[in-house]
């Protein structure tokens, strides 16, 4: 009986004058929408790389590439590679490591721990060393380990296959693909002399070096030979862990996966995807180059031009190496437990710590306690990370999974967003909120018109219960007198200023080229400034008006990627993440509009990553893709 009366109020809510004519409107819309020039661009883009696939300009790149082919140097390149002594010693140090019994490294961690512990005893006592507890503890926590170690008797594959959390780790969530667990052999058991000697040597180091600083070094080799060995992991790791590395230690891993990937490009374990959308791409990191040498400050520019060229290049690392089903899918959850954490940390830093008091007008804005940052430093650049991972989570929460996971990972991705939601809020960026509240716009007119008309209703309705329930956000919102406002709008005047006398070369890249040339443009009130808090101004003011040409040229072949795709598209749950990826991009580059959202390193290399991601979500469409990432992890 309730079930039917729920159906029969469904059905005159269905039917009601309201409903009806939002729907038409709708409708209407989007007939408008879809006979018009605009979605005829924005679908044209297979046609248009068909049409540069068959063009002359094509033919004779072909015939030059055939011509000065450099297949017989490559093969001896990768003849020389296998047979290296390199890759033969990193192989055979793989297959002890894992064939070697879990009590050799108890061995490894009873005589470090042992002749650390000694050490520091002998210079406490006998040099007047500076007591602390870090470095004892650091030898009595390796001794406690060896005593672990050595009650275990099965080897280090067998304890990782046995183990569900590192099985899920290693071969679910980073997707290396599962071996047959090694038995204990007689070289993994010739390991133990190896290990007892170089414990005592690393722990007489410990009389130079820190006991702490020579794990770090330890854990930094390893993770180098496992990111060469695995370089899909490598990318894995880094959409993982980006809110959490310095730039520097993110550009050093890059640089790994780069030469990781080359490698076995040359070995012939990897290929190479190259299509229209990625020449703009390849333009604009040679505007980078550009903006470095030839800029007003040319040391200063040089240095940003090498950082911005290695972290771009990570689009063509993720576009060439999360290339199927599974890879995305692992990627795309790596995202989202990002998301989780970072969100966690911002709402526990907001209520719990103390919130940053920086960049708040408290004159105009006297009731706000402070503004979120997270692990970002900047509320501004919190809601750039935020606003281009909430849309991925909300879709991976929505999107049913074929597998058994499926339930405990949509309700993961649902919790992500919705922290991810009230971490956004908490950073009281104006920018970053209106990018969400398009990038939503953008979801749902993307979606179906029924998507669009429940947002039409939905919208005022939940406007109304936010400002009404919370009149600081809506103060937010609608007022511009604080000083914030009108200090960028003048920065934008002089920024315009200063674009009109170097339209074509531009002045050079970075915050010291920006700071001497604008001042002579600056206009009051805006006196001092490190860039121009637009991506587009800031953009044409470094490099030029073609690098911003590129740039837009490159967004509108993602956009007519991604639109193709959805048009080609049957499965549900591909085209909701499609969607997804394109409208997180869509609020990134809608908040450039009044901030420079390339300022931070990071969130450069993330905004190329995802825009990767989109790109290889969209080859879905143009090649058959394989549905076991397990065959790209060929072994070394």
């Amino acid at each position: 009986m309730t079930v039917q009366k729920n159906k029969k109020r469904a059905v005159r809510i269905k039917d009601s004058f309201i409903v009806t004519y939002v729907m038409r409107f709708a409708s209407f819309i989007y007939s408008r929408i879809l006979k018009s020039i605009f979605a005829f661009l924005m679908t044209s883009y297979d046609a248009a790389e068909e049409a540069a696939r068959n063009s002359f300009a094509a033919s004779v790149y072909r015939k030059a590439v055939k011509k000065f082919s450099m297949r017989g140097a490559k093969q001896r390149a990768a003849r020389e590679i296998e047979r290296s002594v390199l890759l033969g010693f990193s192989s055979r140090l793989r297959d002890m490591f894992l064939s070697a019994p879990i009590s050799v490294f108890g061995v490894f961690s009873a005589s470090f721990g042992l002749y650390s512990s000694v050490i520091y005893i002998m210079k406490a006592v006998a040099f007047d060393y500076e007591r602390n507890f870090t470095d004892p503890a650091a030898g009595a926590v390796f001794l406690l380990l060896s005593v672990c170690f050595f009650s275990s008797k099965l080897s280090v594959s067998q304890a990782f296959a046995g183990s569900r959390f590192f099985s899920f780790l290693i071969n679910d969530f980073l997707g290396i693909r599962r071996t047959e667990a090694h038995e204990e052999s007689e070289e993994g058991r010739r390991a133990t002399n190896i290990m007892f000697m170089l414990g005592m040597i690393l722990g007489l180091c410990t009389i130079f070096v820190r006991p702490l600083y020579i794990v770090a070094a330890a854990a930094l080799i390893a993770f180098a030979m496992f990111v060469m060995t695995y370089p899909e992991a490598g990318v894995l790791l880094v959409f993982l862990l980006l809110p959490f590395m310095k730039t520097m230690s993110l550009a050093a891993t890059v640089i790994l996966i780069a030469i990781s990937f080359f490698v076995k490009l040359i070995r012939g374990k990897r290929v190479v995807k190259l299509a229209l959308a990625d020449i703009p791409v390849v333009m604009l990191a040679v505007f980078f180059f550009l903006g470095g040498v030839n800029s007003v400050d040319r040391s200063s520019s040089i240095k940003k031009m090498l950082l911005y060229i290695c972290l771009i290049s990570m689009y063509f690392i993720v576009r060439n190496l999360i290339c199927s089903q599974k890879m995305l899918v692992r990627a795309i959850s790596c995202c989202i437990v990002s998301l989780g954490l970072v969100s966690l940390i911002g709402i526990g830093e907001y209520f719990i710590g103390t919130p940053t008091l920086g960049w708040i007008d408290t004159g105009t804005f006297d009731y706000i306690r402070g503004r979120a940052v997270s692990t970002f430093e900047n509320p501004n650049v919190l809601g750039e990370f935020l606003i281009m991972t909430v849309p991925t989570a909300l879709a991976f929460a929505l999107a049913k999974q074929s597998d058994e996971a499926s339930p405990r990972r949509r309700f993961a991705s649902a919790i992500s967003a919705l922290l991810g939601c009230a971490c956004l809020i908490l950073t009281w960026s104006r920018g970053a909120w209106l990018g969400f509240a398009v990038s939503l716009l953008v979801f749902a007119l993307i979606a179906s018109r029924k998507f669009f008309a429940a947002l039409i209703i939905a919208s005022p309705l939940a406007s109304l219960l936010i400002f009404a329930k919370d009149t600081a956000i809506f103060d937010r919102f609608t007022n511009f007198t604080d000083s914030s406002t009108s200090y960028r709008l003048n920065i934008w005047r002089g920024s315009l200023a200063m674009i009109r006398d170097n339209l074509i070369s531009g002045i050079g890249i970075g915050e010291q080229a920006f700071s001497s040339v604008y001042p002579a443009y600056s206009i009051g009130g805006a006196e001092v400034a490190y860039h121009s808090h637009s991506l587009y101004l800031q953009l044409t003011a470094e490099m030029g008006i073609f690098a911003l040409v590129f740039f837009l040229i490159f967004m509108l072949f993602l956009a007519s990627r991604c639109f193709s795709y959805l048009r080609s598209c049957t499965a549900v749950k591909e085209k909701m993440m499609c969607m997804a990826l394109f409208s997180g991009i869509f609020a990134f580059l809608f908040q450039g509009l009044t901030d420079f959202v390339f300022y931070n390193y990071r969130i450069f290399l993330f905004f190329w990553m995802m825009v990767g991601l989109a790109v290889s979500y969209t080859d879905f469409a143009a090649i058959k893709k394989k549905e076991d990432a397990e065959h790209y992890f060929s072994e070394l």
